[in-house]
């Protein structure tokens, strides 16, 4: 851990074939969760878990138009963001701007998938999308889905 307080939580795999990408990381031994619609992010998700390797979670487009349709448009799929959690959202992003150019992309939010846990987008310069998930304790983490 850093001093903006975060830790490593899962990589976002954005697609427009879930099930292909889940039978691929079935086949590696994850564990796939049953899908959610999160209205508040207007996609779909699937959780897919493993005993020692990172956490995957698949997103795929919704029926109306959604956060990630430019990216599934060129690719079929692609790992196009990390997710940390921390313990307080609004002190790590005022540590993080102190060093980093962020922009928000979305203001914290309740998140379907994480048990209405607050949740953030932010584009950081020089690192791409990061998803900041914010979490009371390291032992509540392992939890979250």
């Amino acid at each position: 851990m850093d001093n903006s307080g975060l830790h490593f939580h899962h990589f976002g795999l954005a697609t427009k074939k879930p099930d292909l990408a889940v039978a691929f990381l079935t086949s590696l031994g994850y564990k796939p969760h049953d899908g959610v619609f999160d209205p508040s992010q207007n996609v779909n998700l699937i959780w897919c878990s493993h005993p020692e390797m990172p956490a995957v979670e698949v997103i795929s487009p919704a029926d109306t138009p959604d956060p990630i349709d430019n990216l599934v448009k060129t690719l079929s799929g692609t790992v196009y963001r990390l997710a940390f959690t921390c313990a307080d959202l609004s002190t790590t992003l005022a540590s993080i701007k102190q060093t980093q150019r962020v922009i928000r992309l979305s203001a914290p939010r309740p998140t379907l998938l994480f048990h209405g846990r607050q949740v953030s987008f932010s584009n950081i310069d020089g690192v791409g999308i990061v998803e900041i998930i914010e979490s009371t304790s390291r032992s509540a983490e392992k939890g979250l889905v």
